[in-house]
């Protein structure tokens, strides 16, 4: 992270899009401290069955919510109304 951060001429991202790994985000939190952190999306979905299976079985309607909240809210309101 240094290297890079030397590379970009001191300038730190505004933000880093990572997956969960608990080094790169100790690292992170080190060198890019104002950077905004977010977790890929491609990984976050890669959990869905294993994490929320049991909610999945059990609600057939389940994931057109959930994705209805990923894909389609425009605002913090319409996310928390979905």
């Amino acid at each position: 992270m240094k290297t890079w951060l030397r590379a970009m001429g001191g300038k730190p991202p505004n933000a880093i899009i990572t997956d969960q790994d608990r080094a790169m985000k100790a690292a992170i939190e080190q060198v890019f401290s104002n950077a905004r952190h977010c977790f890929c999306l491609w990984h976050i979905l890669r959990k869905v069955p294993k994490k929320l299976g049991h909610v999945i079985r059990e609600n057939d309607d389940f994931m057109g919510y959930f994705n209805s909240c990923i894909y389609k809210s425009r605002s913090i309101q319409q996310f928390q109304d979905t």
